[in-house]
């Protein structure tokens, strides 16, 4: 995947996000609001404001948050 050098919209981001995921016979993501937070902060990491690390690091901790809310 080849990120460009200028500003990516959160279009774009969604579209790079979801394209390698489509030729996947598996996925494992559990609801659609899981996928909403990883497209949501991996915009950081597209835009060159964040870096992998640390994107990483909040997807983890939002989902961690997120599953504790739903499964106890």
């Amino acid at each position: 995947m080849t990120i460009r050098s200028k500003a990516i919209d959160s279009e774009d981001i969604s579209r790079q996000v979801e394209e390698p995921t489509e030729k996947l016979d598996c996925l494992a993501i559990c609801d659609e609001l899981i996928l909403d937070i990883v497209l949501n902060c991996a915009q950081g990491y597209f835009q060159k404001d964040k870096d992998v690390d640390s994107v990483a690091k909040e997807i983890q901790s939002r989902v961690g948050i997120y599953l504790a809310e739903q499964y106890g």
